[in-house]
C-alpha cells in the first residue's frame, strides 16, 4: 500500500509491497507428502459399487454458493444404497436472494466531523473534476485536512487517477489549500493520467466491471456475490510490486491490467462490491509489512476479507485460491494481521502518513466464514472430520478439479500432528472406491503460522 505523505511543497511517499501469502517464502509452505493409493484392490472396488465417472467441468470460473449447493446435492444424493453416508454430509445453509439497493456506502465520510466533511467534499469534487492548481480548503487544522483527504482516498476506489503525492499551502496560519496538479519550480505533482486518457480508461474499467457482473447469478445471495467477486480477483489478478506497473495500487490496475499489490486487490474488491451495494471498506494495518485489506458487511455483520492473502499465486502447475481470509473475525485476523490505530488514538506522524483507520467496526462473527458456510471445517471429532475430507475430495474429483481445501478448528495446529490425525490415506482409499479415475494427493499446502488451512493438490492416476 502506498501512503499519502506531503509537507509544504516537499513530496515524500513510501511504498508497501504487501506481499500475498505464497508457498515459496511465507508462512504457507508445501509439504512433500505424497499419499500412495495404489494398494486399493480393484476387484474389491468393483464388487462393492459401480464406478462413477467424474463430471468434468470446462469452466474456469468459480461457482457460487448456490451453484455449489446444487452440485453437492447431485453428488450427495444417495441414489445407490451402497453409497457411503459421508456423501450426504455436505448440506449448506441457504441464504436469501440479495437485492441491491443501488446505494453506495461511504463509511469514512460518515465518520468525519462537520469541518472534515466540508474539506472532504471540496477534495472529492476537485479530484472528480481533475482540478488543477491550489484548491482552497478554508480554515482548518492540518489534522482535519489529512483525515479528510484519507477519507476520500478510502471511500473512492474508482478514482484511479488520484495521485499518491500532493502539495499543500498554508495562508495566515489558518487557511489551507491542497493541489494534486501543480508546478512550482522544482516542485510538481500531477494526476496519474490526462482527462482524455482518463475517459478511455474509465470506459475500459466499466466494460470490465460489466463483464464481471455477468458472472453473478440473478438469484445470488450477498454471500454468493462476494464469493464470485473474491474468486475472480484471486484468479485473474497477479501480484506485482515492480515499479514498471504504474497502476498496481488501483482497482484499474487489478481489473484491467491484471496486476496489483494489496491496495489494488482491496480497491478492486471494494469497487466490485459497490456495484451490488454490499457495504465494503478498506482497512490499513501490518502483516509482515504495511498492508491493506477489506471489511465486508454480510448478513448485517462485518467481516475481514483479504483477497491478496487468499491468492497463493502459482504453485507448481496450479493456480491456488484459498478462502481462509474470506469473512473472518477480529480474533482470527489477529493471527497474522495487525490493524493500524484509530485516528482518534493515532499520533501526528501516523495521521500525516495515512497510517490509521477511521472508526473500524468490530468483526465478531464467523457465521459467514467460507469454511463454515461450505461445511469444510475439521475439528477434534475424527470420524466426522474424515467424512468432510472424503466428501471434499470426492466432489473435487467429480469436477476434475486440481485442488480442494479444508480448514481446521482445533487446538492441535502443528503439521506433525495434523498430517496423521485425520488418516488421509484411508480417506483417499474410500474416495477412490467411488471413482473410475483414481486420485492421490501429490502435495499438501499447510499454513504453519495459523495451523488452520489445508489445501490438497490432487493428481489423477492413469
Amino acid at each position: 500500500m502506498k501512503k499519502l505523505i506531503a509537507v509544504l511543497f516537499v513530496l515524500v511517499f513510501t511504498v508497501c509491497a504487501c506481499s500475498p501469502v505464497t508457498t515459496e517464502y511465507s508462512s504457507t509452505v508445501e509439504s512433500d507428502y505424497v499419499y500412495d493409493t495404489t494398494y486399493i484392490a480393484p476387484d474389491d472396488v468393483a464388487s462393492k459399487s459401480p464406478a462413477k465417472k467424474p463430471n468434468v467441468s470446462s469452466s474456469n470460473t468459480s461457482k457460487t454458493s448456490s451453484q455449489k449447493q446444487t452440485n453437492s446435492n447431485k453428488t450427495s444424493s444417495k441414489s445407490d444404497k451402497n453409497e457411503p453416508d459421508w456423501l450426504s454430509t455436505g448440506n449448506k445453509p441457504q441464504f436469501e436472494t440479495y437485492i441491491p439497493s443501488g446505494t453506495v456506502t461511504y463509511a469514512c465520510y460518515e465518520a468525519l466531523n462537520a469541518t472534515q466533511k466540508q474539506i472532504y467534499n471540496k477534495i472529492d469534487n476537485a479530484v472528480n473534476q481533475m482540478t488543477e492548481g491550489m484548491i482552497a480548503l478554508g480554515e482548518c487544522s492540518e489534522q482535519d485536512m489529512h483525515v479528510a483527504l484519507y477519507a476520500v482516498r478510502m471511500d473512492r476506489p474508482e478514482y484511479f487517477w488520484m495521485p499518491t503525492t500532493y502539495v499543500t499551502e498554508v495562508i495566515n496560519n489558518t487557511q489551507r489549500a491542497i493541489a494534486f496538479s501543480y508546478q512550482s519550480g522544482e516542485n510538481s505533482v500531477s494526476y496519474t493520467c490526462t482527462k482524455q486518457e482518463r475517459t478511455a480508461m474509465e470506459n475500459k474499467l466499466k466494460a470490465k466491471i460489466e463483464e464481471i457482473k455477468k458472472l453473478v447469478p440473478k438469484d445470488a445471495s450477498a454471500y454468493d456475490i462476494e464469493l464470485v467477486l473474491h474468486d475472480y480477483v484471486c484468479k485473474n489478478v497477479t501480484y506485482d510490486d515492480s515499479k514498471k506497473r504504474e497502476n498496481n495500487l488501483t482497482a484499474y490496475g487489478a481489473l484491467v491490467d491484471g496486476f496489483a499489490v494489496c491496495e489494488g486487490y482491496s480497491r478492486a474488491m471494494q469497487l466490485l462490491l459497490n456495484q451490488f451495494s454490499i457495504p465494503c471498506r478498506l482497512v490499513c494495518g501490518y502483516a509482515g509489512e504495511e498492508h491493506m485489506w477489506n471489511l465486508v458487511k454480510i448478513g448485517g455483520k462485518w467481516h475481514h476479507l483479504d483477497a491478496t492473502w487468499d491468492d497463493l499465486n502459482k504453485s507448481g502447475n496450479e493456480i491456488i485460491t484459498m478462502h481462509y481470509y474470506f469473512n473472518i473475525s477480529d480474533d482470527r485476523i489477529k493471527d497474522t494481521h495487525t490493524l493500524d490505530a484509530d485516528f482518534k488514538k493515532a499520533d501526528s506522524n501516523a495521521i500525516k502518513n495515512g497510517s490509521f483507520n477511521l472508526s473500524i467496526p468490530e468483526c465478531k462473527s464467523l457465521e459467514y466464514f467460507y469454511g463454515n458456510v461450505e461445511n469444510i471445517v475439521l475439528n477434534d471429532d475424527i470420524e466426522k472430520s474424515m467424512n468432510v475430507i472424503k466428501r471434499v475430495l470426492y466432489e473435487a474429483a467429480s469436477k476434475n478439479e486440481s485442488t480442494c481445501e479444508v480448514y481446521i478448528d482445533s487446538s492441535e495446529t502443528k503439521w506433525e500432528i495434523v498430517q496423521n490425525k485425520y488418516h488421509l490415506p484411508e480417506c483417499i482409499t474410500e474416495v477412490n472406491k467411488l471413482l473410475s479415475k483414481k486420485i492421490k494427493i501429490s502435495r499438501v499446502v499447510f499454513d504453519h503460522e495459523t495451523g488452520r488451512s489445508l489445501i490438497f493438490v490432487i493428481e489423477y492416476l492413469k
